[in-house]
């Protein structure tokens, strides 16, 4: 009886150890083959560089953005952007994923541009994985100096005033 106790409890040991490194590396276990298996399931998902690009660049068009990747592996896919600004603005190269700006961005004209990619079967022109929506955020250059409403801006603080306490406000257009 001692014997099958400690054989059952070593069974519990390592079938817990199993589950929680199962569930530390992600796996899914929601389906048990009748073997008494775990199934793992690998998860697809879309594989982001950030998309900022710098307003007013100088440089020749295009400018490149970023890139759009999927772990999916298929010969067949081929990139497509949809939404603010796609197909226009930016495009991508459907075979890369890489986004490029076909424009002179200026921030304070429009500071973000909401986008979508997909994913296609170029053959059957059908969604490999659903659609996901990115965002590319244009970063200010300081193009244009300050113009004060004032030329001097008078301030005093309390002696003792907590760190952080503000004093004065100063105004530019």
């Amino acid at each position: 009886a001692k014997a099958t106790m400690m054989a059952r409890c070593h069974f519990l040991l390592l079938f817990s150890m199993s589950l929680a490194s199962a569930l530390i590396y992600g796996e899914d276990l929601s389906r048990i083959e009748a073997a008494g298996k775990a199934h793992k399931r690998l998860r697809r998902e879309w594989i982001w560089n950030k998309m900022h690009i710098s307003e007013e660049k100088n440089e020749t068009l295009p400018h490149h953005v970023g890139r759009i990747i999927s772990s999916i592996q298929n010969p067949n896919a081929m990139y497509v952007l949809e939404g603010d600004g796609a197909n226009s603005i930016f495009k991508v190269d459907e075979n890369t994923g890489d986004v490029s700006a076909y424009e002179r961005l200026d921030r304070e004209q429009k500071a973000e541009y909401e986008l979508t990619a997909r994913n296609l079967d170029r053959t059957t022109n059908k969604s490999l994985e659903p659609p996901s929506k990115f965002r590319i955020i244009i970063q200010d250059v300081n193009d244009n100096a300050p113009i004060f409403v004032k030329r001097v801006f008078n301030g005093s603080v309390l002696e003792m005033s907590p760190v952080g306490t503000s004093f004065t406000t100063v105004m530019a257009v």
